[in-house]
């Protein structure tokens, strides 16, 4: 066959499997989805689109976007709320989540740019890429409007960052900054990316030259900039000084729930399995970072970094549910959506992983589909039905109960204040979503 009609089979075989990859997902998605606030839905979309439109002023607009809901400082994220509220006319948590998967694909296609292998078959590795990372793995995140933006962009920034610095001449140097203010204004996480930029401009200052100090000093600054930003507004629910106390006296039990959650991606809810291969993927990853030191760290190095760190806070996060709640380690590491990260990781390493290969033989390639397709496939035959139950008792609760109320989360407030003025307006009961 000539080469030329060959490379038109593969790029079209590769399209077509991974339009069906993203619609089977996409279809999961719509088809499991509500227009039902979720517990920070309230907080973080819904009563700001509120209160940003009933606003005076620039001056009242810019309080309500840089205030702090509930534990978040997401103004990257609010933006997307009130043009997705804009276009819609009200707010949609259905759209909202559908929206937000755009990260997923974002994601995906980082990853793919991040790949470095001599073969005509590298198209097929997008395929891999959608198979490993659409599917109900993280369930109880996935039609969370405020979580699934706050996970997917969280870590879709930091790729994009250290992708732009591999090379920040021109556009790409002011366009990593401006990442990395969005990576820190998305999740708290996303605050790592500064400290990763700043390692990975020091070890290129041998190739930069003489445009080192520069780069070096508008990173800092822009660092400094928008750390006061971030903690001028940010008031913590618990003392950092606590968590990392608790961690410090428990190192084994805040140990254990680590490489629990670094195992979580592929453990499919086994503490244990989850515990060795939380092992396994800190061993990897040394292996992979001493490596990169030696032949020239990449921009997945930094991120294989920013995911172990990412992870790490995550844990000191929530480190005062197995601390003062006493919850077992499995409650906390195995939560759904904080599978994620895991699988940001493995991700991460299996594309570092395809790179030490370099060449790689058609036999490797369709060995290589064949097991993504099994572990794509064995996420919805385990997951799915999880996820199906995750949404009924979200429904039922919601027709039977209506919305939790506290002094902490004043729902019933937020919700006669968005329906007041139109901008969002309950579901009739009993709500049966099509």
């Amino acid at each position: 066959m000539i080469p030329s009609l060959r490379n038109s089979g593969i790029y079209l075989f590769s399209a077509i499997a991974s339009l069906a990859v993203v619609s089977i997902y996409a279809t999961a998605i719509f088809s499991q989805s509500l227009n039902i606030p979720f517990r920070d839905d309230f907080q973080d979309i819904l009563i700001f689109v509120v209160e940003f439109h009933a606003a005076s002023g620039i001056r009242d607009s810019m309080r309500v976007l840089v205030e702090q809901h509930a534990d978040h400082l997401t103004y990257a994220l609010r933006v997307f709320y009130y043009l997705i509220f804009m276009l819609e006319g009200e707010v949609n948590f259905r759209t909202m989540v559908v929206v937000s998967h755009l990260g997923v694909l974002f994601l995906s296609c980082l990853f793919y740019a991040q790949i470095d292998v001599i073969s005509r078959l590298k198209p097929v590795f997008f395929v891999c890429l959608f198979l490993l990372l659409l599917h109900p793995r993280a369930y109880g995140l996935l039609i969370w409007p405020m979580a699934t933006f706050a996970f997917f962009f969280a870590f879709a920034y930091p790729l994009a960052v250290f992708s732009l610095l591999k090379s920040p001449s021109g556009y790409r140097y002011p366009l990593a900054i401006l990442c990395a203010v969005l990576a820190t204004f998305t999740m708290s996480i996303g605050q790592l990316v500064w400290v990763l930029g700043l390692l990975f401009l020091w070890m290129e200052r041998h190739v930069l030259e003489s445009r080192y100090r520069g780069y070096l000093f508008g990173w800092v600054l822009a660092a400094l900039a928008t750390m006061v930003l971030f903690y001028s507004y940010f008031s913590p629910q618990f003392q950092m000084s606590d968590l990392l106390g608790y961690v410090l006296e428990n190192p084994i039990h805040s140990l254990e729930v680590y490489v629990t959650m670094l195992g979580s991606g592929l453990g499919f809810g086994h503490a244990p399995l989850s515990q060795v291969l939380g092992v396994v993927s800190l061993v990897v990853s040394v292996f992979f970072l001493f490596r990169g030191v030696k032949n020239g760290l990449k921009p997945l190095h930094y991120f294989l970094l920013f995911n172990l760190g990412s992870i790490a806070m995550i844990v000191m996060g929530r480190v005062y549910g197995f601390a003062f709640f006493d919850t077992p380690v499995e409650k906390i590491a195995l939560r759904p959506r904080y599978t994620f990260a895991s699988l940001m990781l493995w991700l991460t390493l299996f594309v570092l992983w395809l790179n030490a290969i370099k060449t790689l033989s058609f036999l490797k390639v369709v060995s290589i589909l064949a097991i993504a397709i099994v572990y794509n496939a064995a996420c919805y035959q385990v997951f799915y039905p999880k996820f199906e139950q995750h949404r009924k008792q979200r429904l039922a609760y919601f027709n039977n109960i209506g919305v939790r109320h506290s002094e902490a989360w004043p729902t019933r407030k937020i919700l006669k204040k968005s329906e007041d003025s139109g901008i969002y307006v309950q579901p009739q009961k009993p709500y049966k979503p099509h």
